[in-house]
Formats: structure tokens, sequence, C-alpha cells
């Protein structure tokens, strides 16, 4: 996705971390509503380490809309096609923590269905994804 850093996989960096707090007030995972209270920086920090959910939170859409994140050399031909998303996990020299169990959740929050609501007499449900002919 990125060519440059920082990159949203840099929980650490300030940058990131000021993208991840935009994402957890206007954006947060699985569409759920969180306690504005509850976030803040020092709890994002390092992945909510300090907490008794430690998670990493990376939405895929840009600043607190819904605009997504596209790879940055992509003329936009790309998206006319399917494509794969590869997750790599790295960790430090210290390896993987023993004993634990690692939940990766990929997930899309969006309409798929609305209403047309300007056909009298009936109505019907239409996709932004499905072009009718």
């Amino acid at each position: 996705m990125f060519v440059t850093r920082p990159n949203l996989g840099m929980i650490q960096n300030d940058v990131i971390e000021a993208k991840l707090f935009t994402d957890y007030m206007t954006a947060t995972p699985f569409g759920l509503n969180m306690d504005p209270a509850r976030i803040t920086v020092e709890n994002i920090k390092n992945g909510w380490s300090t907490t008794p959910y430690p998670h990493v939170y990376m939405n895929l859409c840009n600043f607190s809309d819904k605009s997504r994140i596209v790879p940055y050399l992509n003329d936009g031909f790309m998206l006319k096609f399917e494509n794969d998303m590869e997750l790599t996990l790295n960790f430090d020299l210290n390896r993987a923590v023993g004993d634990n169990t690692y939940i990766i959740y990929y997930f899309y929050t969006n309409n798929n269905l609305t209403l047309d609501t300007s056909l009298k007499n009936q109505s019907f449900f239409k996709s932004p994804y499905i072009k009718l002919v």
C-alpha cells in the first residue's frame, strides 16, 4: 500500500497514532460505539498494550471519510479487477510472545444496499457495486 514511511503498520509512529486517534473517533472498529473518554493518545500507544484488550486497528480509509486507500503507484486501473490483499506480520528480535493466540480480522463496514424511493408505487433496493444494464 505504501512506498514511503510512515506506513499504516508503524503503529508507534506519531503520524500513524494521529490517524488512529482520528479513526477511533470517527470510524471505530466493526462500527462499534466506543466511549470517547477511553480513546486517548495514551491508550492508543503501541496497540493499546497498556489496556486489558491490546489490539491493532488499521482503517483502510482516508482520514475520517469513506474514500478507500489505494496503492500509491496506482492510476486506478487495478480497481477494475478483483485483487488479493496479503498481510505479513513481522515481529521484533524477541519473536512472537509464547502462549498467545493472534487473531486477525479483515472487516468491511459499508452499505451494500440503498433504498431508491424515486420509483412510484414500488420499493427498489440498489447496490453501488452492481451495474444494471
